[in-house]
């Protein structure tokens, strides 16, 4: 393992259980090797997506730009995510 800064963190009770229990199953050695694995996976998935993004992004828009009915108007966008937001904060408090 790299040396590193220490951290503090706070986590939430399941986080915490979760953490627990990786390392009583042996897949880990400690607390660290948890989260470090999940910040590379985290890293992964977004590396990912802006790959993804970067090929999709620019053939849909050449869509939109051939056949602009296919296109959602920005105001039920914004809508559907705020309401997704609003439900996943509900969910999560």
């Amino acid at each position: 393992m790299t040396t590193g800064r220490a951290l503090t963190i706070v986590l939430p009770p399941e986080m915490i259980r979760m953490v627990e229990a990786k390392i009583a199953s042996g897949q880990y050695a400690d607390e660290n090797a948890v989260i470090e694995d999940g910040l590379r996976i985290l890293a992964q998935q977004d590396d990912e997506l802006d790959l993804w993004l970067k090929a999709e992004i620019p053939e849909r828009y050449a869509e939109i730009l051939r056949s602009p009915a296919i296109a959602i108007p920005s105001d039920e966008v914004f809508a559907g995510l705020e309401e997704l937001h609003r439900r996943r904060n509900e969910r999560n408090s």
